[in-house]
């Protein structure tokens, strides 16, 4: 038995599809596409929340058709630059005359290096201003090859 893509790539090799039913066809599947990202986003939205109830590092579950389903958590640190504090921090320190920065005005590496050749910004005001923010999210993956840890539960 043929799967549905390997029937469509047969009716183009052979023209036997109208360019009407491609169209038709195309935005059918396209339809269905949309359907299931958001069967999926439910889905993934409900497994974070029964993986989180269940305070386990790692799932690890065996999948009917080839590899395994792995629910972990991964943890994500960066820096973010307060701009706000910035910015205030810019305009107390200006001189008379000096034009008002905004939050706003602080948007590309440019912006930076204008202020920082006009000497009314340093790297020790941005490293003042910098927080370090971690989170952690729940990843749900396929892996191919068995985990050292196999967890059903």
């Amino acid at each position: 038995m043929l799967k549905q893509n390997e029937k469509v790539n047969v009716s183009l090799t052979r023209g036997k599809l109208t360019i009407e039913e491609a169209v038709i066809q195309y935005f059918q599947n396209k339809e269905m596409v949309r359907e299931y990202n958001e069967e999926n986003k439910m889905l993934k939205e409900y497994i974070e929340k029964k993986f989180d109830e269940r305070k386990e590092h790692e799932l690890v579950v065996p999948l009917p058709s080839e590899g395994y389903g792995k629910v972990y958590l991964k943890g994500h640190v960066k820096e973010v630059l307060n701009k706000e504090a910035l910015a205030h921090d810019i305009n107390e320190k200006s001189k008379e005359g000096q034009s008002y920065i905004s939050p706003s005005d602080l948007k590309t590496h440019w912006d930076f290096s204008m202020l920082t050749k006009q000497e009314r910004i340093t790297p020790k005001m941005i490293a003042e201003c910098t927080e370090t923010v971690s989170s952690l999210q729940t990843k749900v993956t396929r892996v191919k090859r068995e985990p050292k840890k196999l967890k059903v539960k």
